[in-house]
């Protein structure tokens, strides 16, 4: 669900009474449209979970929280069986997990929205209009999230986003670029645009250790337009599924692996990627603090409004992951 303007306002920039809390610019309380808050802890935590709330792929994947910019993530996870048959008052077998790290070294992001007083002269520039904009601004924040989440590359190839020479998706690997460079990956040129043999692809490629519970948490993740062809396709069987599959937003899966479409995808020269993995294994690591500034510049005419926040993407584990890329996505 979307955040509401009160939760993100109370959550942000105002205090307990209702009031906006001294400006990071002047000081000053009073102003309806200034305010500044270091929101920490819990509630950081759940202002950047609403946040995440409507995005195909931050609503699902697991949300790291940490109290410093960087820090080390411990991964653990079991490559055999645990269990054994007990007897009592004998120790028995005992099993060790597989230890690992990953190093999450978080990106400083900043959203600055300016508001001039001159293109709302019809409008009160009240503390609504200030929530409003917030409102919109929030949304806006979580979908540029999961595009840098997908599409960052610290070597700017040009593979990856659209954003040539943008700091931002410089600044480190998002999860596209460390799947293929570091998972199952292949080329799917040669398969033109088969979804379906590239989803075999991508599955077969998977150890059977990786596929527990896949059912349940595997996710096919692909742009919006390639789920558009693949539903349209299966309209045209002559069966009631066929029908069926152009109705509502009923979930379509392969081999019981939903298959979720992503508008934040890249697409670039009508090629993209399609990836596989259980959700769990896609991290996106957050400080736990947002910074939320609400500044009216009198002088100049405009209201501002600033977000800074951190946070990096990561793979928890890299041959639990498989993805295709080059794949067709032309209309």
């Amino acid at each position: 669900m979307a955040i509401s303007n009160e939760q993100l306002l109370s959550r942000a920039l105002r205090k307990s009474d209702g009031s906006l809390v001294p400006s990071a610019f002047t000081g000053q309380e009073g102003d309806p449209g200034t305010g500044t808050a270091t929101v920490v802890g819990d509630a950081a935590k759940q202002l950047l979970v609403d946040l995440a709330a409507e995005q195909a792929m931050l609503s699902e994947v697991r949300t790291v929280f940490s109290n410093s910019p960087s820090w080390t993530q411990n991964i653990v996870s079991f490559a055999s069986r645990i269990m054994r048959l007990g007897v009592p008052n004998e120790k028995g077998a005992v099993a060790a997990p597989d230890l690992g790290s990953i190093k999450v070294e978080t990106s400083y992001l900043k959203s600055i929205v300016g508001l001039a007083e001159e293109s709302t002269e019809d409008l009160a520039m009240t503390g609504d209009l200030a929530a409003d904009t917030m409102s919109a601004a929030s949304s806006q924040i979580a979908f540029e999230i999961e595009e840098w989440a997908l599409g960052a590359d610290s070597g700017d190839s040009g593979d990856y986003n659209p954003y040539s020479a943008d700091d931002m998706f410089m600044d480190q690997d998002g999860w596209l670029k460390r799947a293929v460079d570091n998972a199952n990956a292949f080329d799917a040129t040669s398969d033109g645009q088969d979804l379906q043999t590239v989803m075999k692809k991508l599955l077969t490629s998977l150890g059977d250790r990786y596929k527990r519970a896949i059912e349940a948490d595997g996710r096919y993740w692909m742009p919006r337009r390639t789920v558009e062809s693949w539903r349209d396709i299966l309209s045209n069987r002559g069966t009631a599924l066929g029908d069926l599959s152009l109705q509502g937003n009923a979930k379509l899966s392969y081999q019981g692996i939903d298959i979720v479409a992503v508008p934040a995808f890249p697409i670039l020269s009508d090629k993209s990627f399609v990836l596989l993995g259980n959700r769990n294994s896609f991290l996106i690591c957050f400080q736990r603090k947002v910074r939320v500034d609400a500044w009216h510049d009198v002088l100049g005419g405009t209201q501002y409004f600033v977000t800074t926040l951190r946070g990096a993407p990561r793979l928890a584990i890299n041959a639990s992951v498989a993805v295709a890329y080059n794949f067709d996505v032309s209309l």
